[in-house]
C-alpha cells in the first residue's frame, strides 16, 4: 500500500496514512477525518455531515415545493367549489331572471280573478307585452262577474304549470268576461 502524507486541518500536525483507509483519527487532537482519495486531503467528519444535511435540506425543500403546489391546487379547487361556482350560479340566475319569468302559479290560478289584478301581478313578474280581450258572454252574472278572467295565454300556451318559464317579452293575452 502507498502511504499518504497529510496535514491535520485542526491542529496542523503532520500525519502519514495508508492509502487503503477512508477515515482516520488525528493522534494529536483526536479529531475524526475522512480521506478524499482524489485530492488526498482530509475533511472533518462534521463537514461531511454538514454536506449531507445540506443535501437533505435541499431535498426536503424540493419536496415542500411540490407539497405547496399540491396544497395550492387544493385551495384553488376549494375556492372554486365553495365560492366561485356558487357566485357563477347566482350570476347566471340573475341573468336568467333578467330575461325570463318562472311562473309561481299555474294557469287555473288566474281564472276567475279580476283581469286588472292579474295584469298587475303579471307586470310585477316582469311581463311587458300584455293585452286584454273582452268576451261578451255575460247575461246575468250569476257564475262569473264582469271582469273575471276566463282564460290566460302566455307565449301561446293556455295550460301552463307552476315552474314553467317564459320570456319576459312573451305575448300575454287575458280573456275576461263582460256584458
Amino acid at each position: 500500500m502507498k502511504t499518504i502524507k497529510l496535514t491535520c486541518p485542526s491542529c496542523e500536525a503532520k500525519l502519514s496514512v495508508d492509502s487503503g483507509h477512508d477515515k482516520i483519527f488525528c493522534p494529536y487532537c483526536g479529531t475524526e477525518f475522512l480521506i478524499d482519495d482524489e485530492a488526498s486531503q482530509l475533511r472533518r467528519v462534521e463537514a461531511v455531515k454538514l454536506e449531507s444535511r445540506k443535501k437533505n435540506f435541499e431535498q426536503k425543500k424540493e419536496e415542500n415545493k411540490e407539497k405547496d403546489k399540491r396544497e395550492t391546487k387544493g385551495v384553488i379547487k376549494g375556492f372554486l367549489l365553495y365560492f366561485a361556482i356558487p357566485v357563477i350560479f347566482l350570476l347566471l340566475y340573475g341573468i336568467f331572471s333578467i330575461f325570463f319569468v318562472e311562473m309561481p302559479e299555474d294557469s287555473s290560478y288566474y281564472e276567475g280573478k279580476n283581469y286588472e289584478v292579474v295584469i298587475v301581478e303579471l307586470k310585477d313578474l316582469g311581463f311587458r307585452n300584455i293585452e286584454t280581450r273582452a268576451v261578451d258572454d255575460l247575461v246575468i252574472g250569476l257564475f262569473n262577474q264582469d271582469g273575471d278572467v276566463k282564460e290566460i295565454s302566455i307565449g301561446g300556451k293556455t295550460n301552463f304549470e307552476e315552474g314553467d318559464t317564459f320570456r319576459k317579452s312573451a305575448n300575454v293575452v287575458i280573456w275576461y268576461h263582460t256584458y
